[in-house]
This record gives C-alpha cells, structure tokens and sequence, in this order.
C-alpha cells in the first residue's frame, strides 16, 4: 500500500513538473510578445517621452526632452533581472554595462536602467514578459568553471 502511494506521488510531482514546463514561453515566443506589447512602457510627459524598441538582440530605451535624444541599450542574453524598488522597475544586465547614447555619443552606463510607463495590467504583463526573458538569459548562460 506505501509502494502505491509513493508511486502516485512521484507520477503525480513529475505530471506537475512537466505541465509547467510545456507552460513556459519560449525566448523566441517571449520577444514576440514584447515586439507587439513593449509600448505598454512607453510614457510621455510634457517635453520629455521615453520610447521602447526591442528586437531579436537587443531593448533600447529612447529619451527625449526637447531636442536631447539619449538611449539605453542592453543586449537581450545580457538581461539579468527585472527589480521593483522605490515604486519604479529596473532593468538589471548581467556584469555588463548599459550602453548609453547621448546625441550620438557612445558610452558606458552603470548596470542598469529605470523602465517608465504607467503601471497597469499590460504594463505588468510586459514586465513579467521581461522577467521571463531574464530567467531564459539566466538559464542560457553557461556556469562559471569557478
């Protein structure tokens, strides 16, 4: 009888198990979603707005305020985390700098960027649809030998 209900267990945990992972969006099914949904971010407020690209290799952040124009760039396999603090989200890299672009000009940021926009239900559905991407990265990454 114990043998029985340990079988069922375990067929049980594994069913469970599998079902998730047949759940899981996939890195090419996640960016096209975030391809037709990335405008959820994006915001306008008086002169300045911030404009959301992504594509196959990378999300980019357009800053206006007048005629300034910046950009954030981070490479998608480069993508770690998405962290809420301070009532904003940010999107971490992993040990790789943000690219910044200012009027042309090319060069470092820190390692990460704040993610604009009016939070709401497709705003968060983008947000979980990043943190998925950042799992994925996470998990295409190879381990340290270290």
């Amino acid at each position: 009888m114990k043998n029985l209900v340990l079988v069922s267990l375990v067929l049980f945990t594994l069913t469970l198990s599998a079902q998730e992972k047949q759940n899981d969006a996939t890195w090419e099914e996640t960016i096209e979603f975030l391809k037709k949904n990335i405008h959820y971010l994006n915001k306008t407020s008086g002169s300045r707005k911030h404009a959301y690209e992504i594509d196959d290799e990378q999300i980019v952040k357009n800053r206006y305020l007048g005629k300034n124009e910046s950009k954030y760039i981070l490479r998608l396999n480069d993508l770690d985390k998405i962290v809420y603090e301070n009532n904003r989200y940010f999107i971490y890299s992993y040990g790789k700098y943000v690219k910044n672009e200012v009027n042309g000009i090319l060069r470092n940021h820190s390692d990460f960027f704040p993610v604009g926009g009016e939070i709401g239900k497709n705003y968060l559905r983008v947000i979980k649809a990043l943190e998925h991407l950042a799992y994925l990265a996470n998990n295409k990454r190879p381990e340290s030998k270290f």
